[in-house]
């Protein structure tokens, strides 16, 4: 597992979020399987909900709008979330798309800056349905080479 140095290590640790890095083609640490948290408690979903904050560093195909809607419409579908409408915006002119699905369960929201090779990914979703299952998707669409992801229990008493 990869660990921060400085102040983003305290941050790290206070926060519980880890970085993954591509390596050899694989990430290391790899990414969680949502088959692997299935026996979690608050696993996949429900009351109060999950929220993922996921940032990708030096990744693809961030000002292709078209193509960051068919990603989101996968990683929603692999999920098992409802989609109820896909939005998107482009920025002019530096090519950022700012996208969201809006899903019966809560959103998938993607922020992108191309030049930057950067984006901020927004995963919340409750009742059945596991954000943790819309990692592959994006991942592999977007080829990030670190990543880091943050899971929150979001709700009254979490």
């Amino acid at each position: 597992m990869l660990l921060a140095a400085g102040p983003i290590a305290g941050a790290q640790l206070r926060h519980g979020y880890t970085v993954h890095c591509w390596c050899s083609g694989v990430y290391d640490p790899p990414f969680p399987i949502p088959e692997n948290i299935a026996s979690r408690p608050e696993a996949p979903g429900g009351l109060p909900g999950r929220h993922l904050i996921v940032e990708f560093y030096d990744a693809v195909g961030l000002d292709n709008a078209a193509f960051i809607i068919q990603v989101l419409r996968q990683a929603a579908e692999d999920a098992k979330a409802q989609l109820l409408a896909l939005h998107h915006h482009v920025f002019t002119p530096s090519g950022g798309v700012t996208a969201f699905a809006m899903l019966a369960e809560s959103h998938i929201s993607i922020h992108t800056w191309p030049i930057e090779c950067y984006a901020a990914v927004d995963i919340f979703m409750c009742g059945v349905c596991n954000p943790l299952a819309c990692l592959p998707a994006l991942s592999m669409a977007f080829r990030p080479k670190r990543a880091s992801v943050l899971d929150l229990s979001r709700g009254l008493d979490a």
